[in-house]
């Protein structure tokens, strides 16, 4: 297909060679061919389309799109849909604020028009939407209603599904952070919460334990004990107790001994102050050094306290 096999717009054609003269001169032949397909399978004037096809490729050559947007919006424009092609192309120079204050805007008033006589519907209620209605997923680029969007997330986060995928039945694409930029913070931070509790709990990047106080996470490496950056205290990795409270090293073979001096407690060496009593320097604790009981619930059947 080439220029000549493109029909003019009968009423008006002298728009249309308007078009093709003066902005014709950025699009590639290809482009042409495409402005075919989109004419036979739409009601756009020419002069609609090469508008489009213009500004299409002059992002192109700026490189104001990535590769992976290009090739989306060329499937699109071969399936004739020149509006989702539109949405996603606006969409991405907007999120890069590229403007210029000379020239006019990048898509001109006749094109906004033209779209809004393209339906597109909403694969939750399959209702048409509107421009302000719309909402445009991130990764498989499914069209929703804002309103019958959140309603999903809002039902799938007081469920606590996870992964969220979208709503269309046979598409597996999961819901991504960037989409629920519209949700209440509230919402936004339950599913932070609950979906930071289940990529713990899977184990895909390792072990996590929270810390006692404050509920910092930390990963558990070869070390027994964490100090919290966040909120200062010192814990157990491996029973996630205050030092202070922890028994994790009582089993230890040097805590059974009679001539042990480390505390069972913390790990750190102790002091003798009187007889079998004993009183850590690192954690505070006073207790037996037979039993290494607490003072306080020691049995053994010495006076020395």
């Amino acid at each position: 297909m080439n220029i000549e096999s493109i029909s003019l717009d009968q009423e008006n054609p002298e728009k249309d060679l308007e078009a093709i003269k003066f902005l014709g001169r950025k699009i590639p032949p290809i482009g042409f061919y495409i402005a075919g397909l989109i004419q036979c399978k739409t009601k756009l004037s020419l002069n609609v389309i090469i508008k489009f096809l213009d500004e299409f490729y002059e992002s192109i050559n700026l490189k104001s799109i990535n590769e992976e947007l290009q090739k989306k919006i060329e499937l699109k424009l071969y399936e004739g849909l020149l509006g989702e092609a539109y949405i996603l192309l606006k969409g991405e120079l907007k999120k890069n604020e590229i403007k210029d204050p000379i020239s006019p805007p990048i898509f001109e008033l006749p094109i906004e028009e033209k779209i809004e006589e393209i339906e597109l519907t909403c694969s939750i209620c399959s209702h048409k939407i509107n421009g302000e209605q719309l909402k445009l997923l991130e990764k498989c680029d499914h069209m929703f209603h804002s309103v019958c969007l959140e309603g999903h997330l809002q039902n799938c986060i007081s469920s606590k599904m996870f992964p969220i995928k979208c709503p269309l039945e046979s598409c597996e694409s999961e819901i991504q952070m960037i989409d629920m930029e519209f949700l209440s913070p509230e919402l936004k931070r339950h599913f932070e919460e609950y979906s930071t509790q289940q990529l713990i709990s899977s184990g895909i990047y390792g072990q996590f334990v929270p810390c006692p106080k404050c509920g910092e996470l930390y990963g558990v490496s070869n070390r027994d004990r964490v100090n919290c950056t966040k909120c200062k205290l010192e814990f157990c990795i491996n029973c996630e107790r205050k030092i202070n409270e922890c028994r994790c090293f009582r089993n230890a073979p040097m805590f059974n001994s009679r001539n042990g001096k480390w505390c069972p407690f913390c790990a750190l060496e102790f002091k003798t102050i009187k007889g079998k009593l004993a009183k850590c320097d690192g954690c505070g604790n006073m207790y037996c050094i037979d039993c290494l009981q607490i003072a306080s619930l020691c049995t053994c059947n010495y006076e020395h306290w």
